[in-house]
């Protein structure tokens, strides 16, 4: 049986020290601190996107953008306070959080907005 289809996220703003990858739920690329350093070094606020969170009982959880976020980590100025937008999905089941990451396809998902969506310029 199809789980039933995601609902649409909520955007909202999560400080960074809240943001936690998701142990349980399988990601579409495994991390690599390389990866997340070569971000760091050419970093575009601009093509930063929202990463995708589940908050069950409260607690986010990274489910896609982990590599973008530990880039703007290391951005000069950005602190754990800071505030990033986030596509939150509230509740949603592991099922439902793995198909989101495998349907993503190596650039992320569809949901997540895309180059478009900028990390809050002063934050």
């Amino acid at each position: 049986m199809d789980p039933e289809p995601l609902p649409s996220p909520a955007i909202r703003r999560l400080r960074l020290d809240d943001l936690r990858p998701a142990s349980e739920i399988p990601a579409a690329r495994p991390f690599s601190r390389r990866r997340a350093a070569a971000l760091a070094e050419h970093f575009d606020a601009s093509r930063f996107g929202r990463p995708v969170v589940s908050c069950v009982d409260g607690v986010p959880t990274l489910v896609d953008g982990r590599h973008r976020v530990e880039a703007y980590r290391q951005q000069p100025g950005v602190i754990g306070e800071t505030l990033v937008d986030c596509d939150v999905y509230d509740n949603v089941s592991s099922e439902h959080l793995s198909g989101l990451v495998f349907s993503a396809g190596p650039s992320g998902p569809a949901s997540a907005g895309g180059s478009d969506n900028t990390v809050p310029a002063g934050d």
